[in-house]
């Protein structure tokens, strides 16, 4: 899973392998890795305080506490049996297990940790065939008990060659015909054969004589599992783990019939280093589901994990989606008050806009009404000349009722508060002349002056 760690721990007596793995967005990659040589002269009590003080260590210093930690035991104490059931079973598997144990191995289910897993289905001949795998209780008890003394405690615990099944699936996933791993050790080996993706067989032989070479020995196992499991004419592909020299070591099991070595490129390069493939193995499965999920830790005895994270993780996604909706939620708000705003502006604008034009209207209609007045001609004077200066010249208190041009001669007629100033105002004009009334002054019902005044254009 994107962002969680998974940490690997590979156990022997004498040694221990620890890598921890990180997911993101990019892939897996090796964030840690150390070994502890475990010191053979001290006694098992302090063996194990040395080995929980080094792991414990390890999960502080890389700040990991939170991580999913998975470790491996050697797996020569583990017994191995395929075992065909009817597929009805499979909904009862462990409880039909425990009941038909006794007959495969020479242990009572009391005094064993088992598991199984389903490694193929017949559903024509409404089969199953199980892989069925049994540690004792003494062989794993010094483990479960160094998980106690660790902060975080174990996950789980698997054995070897599960973890390195786990890791060569992961690698090559597109591989699916069968499998040879060789899987080297200080003093021993593990023989896995994988097929479609299942793990069917394991089995660790210890090596007599470290310094001696090892290919007869291999060799031998690797044919007999060959006879045992494939077909006389199938091919079958191996390739070899662990520390050795496997460039050598292939090259001479290449020369046996029927074994062919692979060279498929790894998926992930980084996560190489053949000497940790069970501790990194181990550590995937803390990222995400793995192939072989063959399991020996008491259920009430496992961690349990930490969900912390992704309860905090869920919580800060949950926020943000809150936040986020708020924000689409405001921002819809501000959108349709301002667009509310808008259509009010709009509609004033719109008013206004009627206003400005029924004025232009009327503006237009007035220009072609003056265009008219000017196109006149009393003599060699426009009459919007004459128009203009009367305008100028007759106060607010006064106005025209009739006014007539003929020639040069301009007849006035109206009425205001005083007519004699009008003579006055009109005489100080360089446009008239002559200005004198043409009718004796009278005052109409309002009390206005009711004149009649007679003017020539000047030339």
């Amino acid at each position: 899973m994107i962002f969680n760690t998974g940490v690997g721990i590979d156990m022997t007596p004498g040694n221990i392998s620890i890598v921890a793995l990180k997911g993101s967005f990019t892939g897996i990659r090796v964030a840690a890795r150390e070994d502890f040589q475990v010191d053979g002269g001290k006694n098992p009590e302090e063996a194990a305080a040395d080995m929980a003080a080094f792991i414990n260590g390890f999960i502080r210093g890389y700040g990991i506490a939170a991580a999913q930690v998975y470790a491996s035991i050697p797996g020569e104490h583990c017994i191995l049996r395929e075992i065909t059931f009817p597929r009805t079973v499979r909904e009862n598997l462990r409880g039909t297990l425990v009941y038909e144990m006794e007959k495969y191995v020479p242990f009572s289910a009391d005094d064993v940790y088992f598991d199984g897993q389903i490694i193929e289905e017949d559903r024509q001949a409404e089969k199953i065939r199980v892989l069925l795998a049994v540690l004792k209780k003494s062989d794993l008890q010094p483990w479960l008990q160094l998980s106690g003394r660790l902060e975080t405690g174990f996950s789980g615990i698997t054995i070897a060659p599960v973890a390195a099944a786990n890791y060569f699936m992961y690698q090559h996933g597109s591989i699916v015909g069968p499998v040879m791993i060789i899987d080297v050790r200080d003093d021993a080996f593990d023989l896995i054969h994988i097929r479609g993706h299942a793990l069917v067989y394991a089995r660790t032989v210890r090596i007599p004589d470290p310094e001696a070479d090892i290919f007869p020995l291999v060799a031998a196992h690797l044919e007999q599992a060959g006879k045992t499991f494939c077909a006389d004419e199938m091919q079958i592909r191996f390739t070899i783990y662990g520390k050795t020299d496997a460039v050598s070591l292939g090259e001479r099991l290449a020369g046996l019939s029927r074994f062919e070595p692979i060279n498929d490129p790894p998926k992930a390069p980084g996560l190489s280093g053949e000497e940790a493939v069970t501790a990194v193995g181990l550590a995937l499965k803390g990222l995400q589901k793995v192939p072989v999920q063959l399991e020996f830790m008491p259920p009430d005895l496992r961690r349990r994990p930490d969900r912390r994270g992704i309860i905090l993780m869920l919580i800060l996604a949950a926020l943000l989606v809150l936040s986020g909706m708020a924000w689409i939620g405001n921002h819809f708000m501000a959108r349709r008050a301002v667009s509310a705003h808008l259509d009010m502006e709009i509609e004033r604008l719109r008013a206004e806009a009627d206003v400005i034009l029924k004025k232009e209207s009327e503006i237009d209609r007035m220009t072609a009404h003056l265009k008219y007045l000017s196109g006149l001609r009393p003599g060699n004077r426009f009459s919007l000349d004459v128009l203009r200066e009367l305008s100028e010249r007759i106060p607010e208190t006064a106005w025209l009722r009739e006014l007539r041009l003929a020639g040069d001669a301009v007849t006035l007629t109206g009425q205001g508060d005083s007519a004699s100033e009008l003579i006055t105002l009109l005489e100080e004009s360089p446009m008239f002349q002559d200005v004198k009334f043409l009718a004796t002054i009278r005052k109409d019902r309002d009390g206005k002056e009711v004149f009649r005044i007679g003017l020539t254009l000047s030339k």
